[in-house]
């Protein structure tokens, strides 16, 4: 065989499921995405769903921006701002049917004044609740 392995080969699961749960990642917990799944008779651990992400999220985001660099205009739904970013240069917030805000990523937030922040307390263990937290994206 020439070449490198395409990414999706070799999986036991079909590519348009691991898709579709990479895709539902952002909708949706790890244990729902699983559970979900169970129910429809597909069984697989949220552990399968982080490998999922973590080795095909950063693949399907270069994809999305081959096709933004050849003109074509990707429709994608989500209600995590931040988790967007990571694949969109510009976002619209539509409610109602009507269109709330358009822009970058970075217009937007700053026009809905900033990202949301989150104050923990903790009232022992704190290197423990540190470490926790210092595993979290964007969380300072």
């Amino acid at each position: 065989m020439n070449g490198p392995t395409p990414p999706f080969n070799f999986l036991a699961y079909p590519t348009d499921l691991v898709f579709l749960v990479v895709l539902w990642r952002y909708k949706l917990s790890l244990r729902d995405l699983a559970a979900m799944f169970v129910e429809r008779g597909i069984a697989f651990t949220h552990e399968t769903v982080r490998d999922w992400e973590a080795r095909f999220a950063p693949r399907i985001a270069e994809q999305l921006r081959t096709l933004h660099s050849m003109g074509k205009t990707i429709v994608i739904s989500s209600h995590i701002l931040l988790e967007l970013a990571e694949m969109c240069i510009d976002v619209a917030i539509i409610q109602g049917g009507h269109l709330v805000i358009a822009g970058s990523v970075d217009q937007v937030t700053h026009s809905l004044g900033g990202t949301p922040q989150l104050e923990v307390r903790v009232l022992d263990r704190l290197e423990d609740a540190r470490k926790v937290l210092e595993t979290m994206r964007y969380c300072e």
